[in-house]
C-alpha cells in the first residue's frame, strides 16, 4: 500500500514539473457567435444592476474594432441596457432611460483584447451614483455618470447581441458564461460567482452557461429556472419549405426610403422581383406601406416611379404617403387622373386617401389607403365606404399604425403622427374606424423600423378578429446595406388562411426564421360549402342464423401491465490529478453547501 501511494505522487510530482498551459486551446471553449442572435420569449421584469461574463478575444484583435455586446435590447429608440466590449477592449454599459436620456460608461483603463479569458464584471451602484468594473475578480475602475433611472425595457435582452436590426453589433469574441443579477454586488460576492453561481440567489434574474457548448444547437437554457430561455433566431436563409397550397397571393413593399436615398441602383430588385412572379405567385395586388423616399427630393421620386410604374397594366396596386413624403411631391408623382379609372372613390380627389375593389375568386375585397396620421373628416369617410360593402374584406394600409411591440402606435412611442405633422395616432384610428367595422379583416402599416413582420390580432366591437401586420424594412436597410424586402401573403383559396414570407431580393434569401409564419382570417362573404351528398346507404349483413353458442364474442387481447424498464443513476469518479493536469474551466453550477 505505501508503495501503491508513494508511486502516485511521485508521477504526480513529475506531471506537475511540467509546464501546464492554463490558456491552452483557450479559445475553442464557450461559443462564438453570428449575427442570428439568441433572444428569450420575455423581457426581464425588474431593472439588472450587476453583469457578469467569461470572455476571450484573440491579442491581436484589431483595436478599432468594437467585441460587441454581451448581452443587451438596444433598438434604436426607447429604454434599453447593452453591456458590450467597445473598441481598445474597453468594457461599456450603455443606459437608456424612457426619457430616451443616455448614460454610457466606457472603462478605458481596462482592455480584455488579451488573448486570455477574463471575467468581466460591470456593476450599477445606483445609490452612490456610480458603476463599477471588476477583471477576474478585482476592482479595475469606477465611473461616476451620477444617479440614472430605474429601467424595465418592453424588450427581451438578447445574449450575443441586442435588438437593432440586422444585429450589426453581435458579439465577435468567444463566450463561456452570462449572468444577470437585479442587486448592486460586492467584490467578494464577484469573486465567489466567477465560478459558481448560485441559482438559488434571490437576486438572481438570469444565467447561462456554455462552457462545454450547447446541447440544443438552438437554444442557451437559463439555469436560474427565471424562464429566460433563449432561442437562436435565423437570421438570412437561402431556403425554406416551399408553400405550394395556396390560390393566389399579395404582395406587401413596406418603407423603401433608405434604398430610393442610398442604395437607388437596387431599388429595381423589389419591383423586378414582383414582375418577374406575377404568374407564378399568382400575384392579385401590390400594396405599399408608404415612406417612399427619405427626403422627398425629384432625384429619389424619378427612381421610384420609374420602378413603381413598372407594375403599370400588369398587377393592380396601391400606395400610401408616409410622412418623409410631402403631400404635394406625392401628389405631383401619383396625379388622380392616372389611377381614377381603377378606383372606387378617394376623399378629395386625390391619391391621398382612395379605395379600389377586387374579387379573386368568390371573394370581394376593398382595400383602402390612408394617409398618414389621417383625420377625423377622413375616417369618417372612411367609415361611410365601408359601411356601404358589407360583403366586402376590407384591407387597410396606411403608413403609421402598429408599434414594434405589437400595439397599436400611441403618443408614448416614437415619432406618433399626431405630433409629427399628422392628426390621429394608430389607437385613435382603432378607436375611431378599426374597431367599429366587422368586415375590417388586416390593417397593414410601416413607419416603425422593425426586423420583425409584427402581427397582432384583436377582436372588435362585433366579436370580429381583426389582423394587424407591421412590415418596415428601413432599419434593416440602414444597418446592412439594401435587402430590398419584400412580404409575400399567400391565400388559400377561400381567404381564410394567410402563409407569410419576407424575401431578399437583393440577397435572395428569406429574412429571420419567424418571419415565416400563418395565420387565419374571418373572410366575410364567404359562400358555404356544398353538402357532400350522402354516400349509397349499405344494408347490414344477415345475422348468422347458426351462432356458435361457445363463441367468445370479444376476442382475447394482450394485456399491457404498464410495467416500464428502471432506470440507473450514472456516477463520475474525480481523480485528484486531473484536477491539476487539465487547463481551468469556468463551469457554472449550484453553489454547494
Amino acid at each position: 500500500m505505501k508503495k501503491t501511494i508513494f508511486a502516485f505522487l511521485l508521477i504526480v510530482s513529475l506531471l506537475m514539473s511540467l509546464p501546464i498551459p492554463v490558456f491552452a486551446a483557450s479559445e475553442e471553449r464557450g461559443i462564438a457567435f453570428t449575427e442570428d442572435p439568441y433572444k428569450p420569449d420575455q423581457a426581464y421584469n425588474t431593472t439588472p444592476n450587476t453583469f457578469e461574463a467569461w470572455v476571450y478575444f484573440p491579442a491581436d484583435m484589431p483595436a478599432s474594432q468594437r467585441g460587441g455586446v454581451i448581452i443587451g435590447n438596444y433598438q434604436g429608440g426607447g429604454a434599453c441596457v447593452n453591456f458590450e466590449i467597445h473598441q481598445n477592449g474597453r468594457p461599456r454599459l450603455y443606459w437608456v432611460n424612457s426619457a430616451n436620456q443616455v448614460s454610457e460608461c466606457i472603462f478605458t483603463s481596462v482592455n480584455v483584447y488579451t488573448g486570455k479569458w477574463t471575467h468581466v464584471a460591470l456593476v450599477r451602484d445606483n445609490d452612490a451614483g456610480k458603476v463599477h468594473c471588476y477583471i477576474n475578480g478585482k476592482l479595475a475602475q469606477t465611473l461616476t455618470p451620477g444617479k440614472t433611472e430605474d429601467v424595465v425595457p418592453d424588450r427581451s435582452y438578447v445574449i450575443g447581441g441586442d435588438q437593432r436590426a440586422g444585429n450589426a453589433q453581435y458579439f465577435k469574441g468567444r463566450m463561456e458564461s452570462v449572468a444577470v443579477y437585479s442587486d448592486a454586488r460586492s467584490e467578494e460576492e464577484i469573486g465567489e460567482s466567477m465560478y459558481y453561481v448560485d441559482i438559488d440567489d434571490e437576486n438572481l434574474i438570469a444565467a447561462y452557461d456554455f462552457s462545454e457548448g450547447l446541447e440544443e444547437d438552438d437554444l442557451l437554457v437559463d439555469i436560474s429556472d427565471n424562464g429566460y430561455d433563449a432561442r437562436r433566431v435565423v437570421y438570412w436563409m437561402d431556403s425554406k419549405s416551399e408553400v405550394t397550397d395556396y390560390a393566389y397571393s399579395f404582395a406587401v413593399i413596406g418603407d423603401t426610403q433608405v434604398v430610393t436615398e442610398k442604395h437607388p441602383d437596387k431599388l429595381s430588385r423589389i419591383y423586378d422581383y414582383v414582375v418577374d412572379h406575377v404568374d407564378d405567385k399568382n400575384i392579385q395586388f401590390v400594396m405599399g406601406l408608404g415612406d417612399i423616399t427619405e427626403r422627398s427630393t425629384q432625384a429619389e421620386w424619378d427612381v421610384a416611379l420609374e420602378n413603381i410604374h413598372k407594375l403599370d397594366d400588369l398587377v393592380p396596386y396601391s400606395v400610401v404617403r408616409g410622412n418623409h413624403d410631402t403631400a404635394a411631391s406625392f401628389k405631383q408623382a401619383f396625379p388622380y387622373d392616372r389611377y381614377e379609372h381603377v378606383l372606387g372613390g378617394s376623399y378629395q380627389n386625390d391619391m391621398l386617401n382612395t379605395w379600389q375593389e377586387l374579387t379573386v375568386g368568390d371573394i370581394k375585397y376593398l382595400i383602402m389607403t390612408l394617409d398618414f396620421g389621417a383625420s377625423n373628416a377622413v375616417l369618417d369617410w372612411a367609415g361611410q365606404v365601408i359601411e356601404a360593402h358589407p360583403d366586402h374584406n376590407v384591407i387597410i394600409t396606411t403608413h403609421a399604425y402598429l408599434f414594434r411591440d405589437g400595439t397599436t402606435l400611441d403618443a408614448g412611442d416614437v415619432c406618433p403622427p399626431a405630433t409629427n405633422g399628422g392628426y390621429n395616432n394608430g389607437d385613435h384610428i382603432w378607436d375611431k374606424l378599426i374597431s367599429k367595422h366587422e368586415n375590417i379583416v388586416l390593417v397593414l402599416s410601416g413607419h416603425d423600423p422593425c426586423e420583425n413582420v409584427v402581427m397582432t390580432q384583436t377582436e372588435g366591437n362585433h366579436g370580429n378578429i381583426v389582423t394587424q401586420l407591421l412590415i418596415d424594412p428601413q432599419g434593416v436597410d440602414a444597418s446592412v446595406g439594401a435587402t430590398g424586402l419584400v412580404a409575400l401573403l399567400y391565400f388559400s383559396e377561400d381567404g381564410s388562411h394567410v402563409t407569410v414570407e419576407y424575401y431578399s431580393t437583393v440577397r435572395e434569401q428569406f429574412f429571420i426564421s419567424t418571419n415565416q409564419f400563418e395565420f387565419d382570417i374571418a373572410v366575410v362573404g364567404k359562400p358555404e360549402p356544398e353538402p357532400e351528398p350522402d354516400p349509397d346507404p349499405t344494408p347490414d349483413p344477415d345475422p348468422d342464423p347458426n351462432p356458435d353458442p361457445d363463441s367468445d364474442p370479444t376476442p382475447d387481447t394482450d394485456t399491457d401491465t404498464g410495467a416500464t424498464d428502471e432506470g440507473g443513476c450514472q456516477s463520475a469518479l474525480y481523480l485528484p490529478v486531473l484536477a491539476l493536469l487539465w487547463p481551468i474551466t469556468v463551469v457554472i453550477r449550484k453553489k454547494k453547501d
